[in-house]
């Protein structure tokens, strides 16, 4: 056995043997197809119009509709990929098996916090629909003034609008007076154009909030060691995308 094909099953075994620690037991490897209800609800969608490390993403009207993966790619070693099913994977991530109930969960939690000033910078997750083992996440779409959808951060580049970085501002701030651990990346983040030359930024997606978003980062459980890393990731975000002009 090569060194390649023990690290693969030696991560394996590992990521089993924590699943398990964590109280995993009945939930089957094979998934089960959409009900009724989730078949209608996609069934006025075309091809997905894009997907994520947890979900794929259809549209539908002036909604969103996210639809979990099967399994979650978490390592390559050269040709080889060693994929987790998707439960399994949450269940040991995020302590949830279902992605879409644990994102909206943190929506509700997080959505009672946000000012007034602040509240068009969060997307809005309508609901979740449930049939036995499977859901669908519905999101209502971020658009901008000429109608189309807003693209991520990541997708659009560095963003010379100051407005924007004031806004970034605020949101971290409310984040760190509340004690609100979300760990932010570019991914996270639609870029809302009010205006050919403003924009706006709001916060798409809610799962990576809490210390149970690192399990194997223990010392985020601290409130200080928490309150750092979440500066640190927007300290990191303005580095890599943000374009300050002077005052």
């Amino acid at each position: 056995m090569d060194r390649a094909t023990k690290e693969v099953s030696s991560t394996i075994l590992s990521f089993a043997s924590l699943l398990f620690q964590q109280g995993a037991s009945s939930r089957s490897w094979v998934r089960f197809p959409l009900g009724p209800l989730m078949k209608k609800t996609l069934s006025s969608a075309k091809k997905p119009i894009g997907e994520g490390s947890y979900r794929r993403v259809f549209e539908i009207d002036d909604r969103l509709v996210g639809k979990e993966l099967k399994h979650r790619r978490v390592k390559k070693y050269g040709p080889l990929t060693v994929r987790y099913p998707m439960g399994w994977y949450c269940l040991f991530k995020f302590g949830i098996r279902d992605i879409n109930l644990h994102d909206f969960k943190k929506y509700q939690e997080l959505k009672k916090k946000i000012p007034d000033a602040l509240k068009g910078n969060f997307g809005e997750i309508v609901d979740v629909k449930q049939r036995g083992k499977e859901s669908v996440l519905l999101m209502k779409k971020v658009k901008n003034y000429d109608g189309k959808m807003s693209k991520s951060l990541i997708e659009t580049g560095s963003i010379a609008s100051r407005a924007f970085w004031e806004k970034i501002d605020q949101i971290e701030k409310f984040f760190l007076e509340n004690d609100v651990h979300y760990f932010i990346y570019p991914q996270d983040i639609a870029v809302r154009w009010i205006s050919e030359k403003e924009c706006e930024p709001v916060i798409i997606d809610f799962k990576r909030i809490g210390a149970r978003t690192y399990p194997a980062q223990p010392h985020l459980v601290l409130k200080s060691q928490a309150k750092k890393r979440v500066k640190r990731l927007f300290a990191r975000l303005k580095e890599k995308y943000g374009f300050r002009q002077k005052p």
